[in-house]
């Protein structure tokens, strides 16, 4: 607003203010320290945003990838103890063939042969009284003379830690 009064009144805005005038030189020289003082502020921009984003990014890995990492290892490693501690100290799977079907089963048991747990197929429940069975070595026997007896094919045998007695 100032500036135009001044060309009204085709005077300059120094002489408006009662100031002495400002040489061209002068404002020259102001303007290309005010231009060198943007270029400093926009590289430290640029250099804070960098950093910011440095930080983010290491604030994601900090808070998503290791903590997802560690859980991913934990559960590769859980599932990798196959019968360390777990309640038992032997365990040995059986798999039949029958009449063109196969059958699991699976016996579970302490040092002294005692049964743990027991799991697998129905039909191996269904016609074997294992719970009858005085301890593993037992129940391994009536499985492996109930499919001798009925023509059944063994297809494997899999003994972790504790092998049963023959």
């Amino acid at each position: 607003m100032l500036s135009k009064l001044a060309d009204e009144l085709d005077v300059s805005v120094s002489d408006l203010l009662g100031k002495d005038e400002i040489p061209v030189e002068e404002t020259d020289s102001l303007a290309e320290q005010l231009a060198r003082i943007n270029e400093q502020l926009s590289i430290k921009n640029r250099r804070s945003k960098r950093i910011w984003k440095t930080v983010i990014i290491l604030a994601i890995i900090i808070f998503l990838i290791i903590p997802g990492l560690t859980i991913l290892g934990g559960m590769y490693m859980s599932a990798n103890l196959e019968g360390a501690n777990l309640g038992f100290d032997g365990s040995t799977e059986w798999v039949y063939s029958l009449d063109g079907k196969e059958y699991e089963y699976r016996i579970e048991y302490d040092k002294n042969y005692k049964i743990v747990s027991t799991e697998g197929d129905r039909y191996i429940d269904d016609n074997i009284d294992i719970a009858s069975c005085k301890d593993a070595n037992e129940a391994g026997r009536a499985i492996e003379t109930y499919f001798d007896e009925h023509g059944g094919e063994e297809v494997g045998k899999e003994v972790q830690q504790l092998p049963l007695k023959e």
